[in-house]
C-alpha cells in the first residue's frame, strides 16, 4: 500500500495528494487487509506505526515529485 501511495505521489507531485493518498492507503489496509471485516478500528500501536511508514512513504515519493517538477521548470 506504501509502495503504492509512494508512486502515485511522486507521478502527482503535489503534497497534498501525497497526504490524503497516505490516509486513503492506511485506512484501507487498516481497514481491509489487516481487518478483513472491513471495518476501520485503530487498536493502538501497531496501526500508528503503519500510519507513518505510509505517510511517510507517500510524502517521499510527494517531495520526490516536486524537486523532479522543479528541476524540469
Amino acid at each position: 500500500m506504501g509502495l503504492a501511495g509512494c508512486v502515485y505521489a511522486a507521478v502527482a507531485a503535489d503534497l497534498w495528494a501525497a497526504a490524503v493518498t497516505g490516509v486513503s492507503a492506511w485506512m484501507l489496509a487498516t481497514g481491509f487487509l489487516i481487518h478483513p471485516a472491513g471495518e476501520l478500528t485503530v487498536t493502538g500501536g501497531s496501526d500508528a506505526i503503519r500510519l507513518i511508514a505510509i505517510m511517510g512513504m507517500c510524502l517521499a515519493g510527494g517531495l520526490y515529485g516536486v524537486s523532479r517538477r522543479r528541476r524540469a521548470e
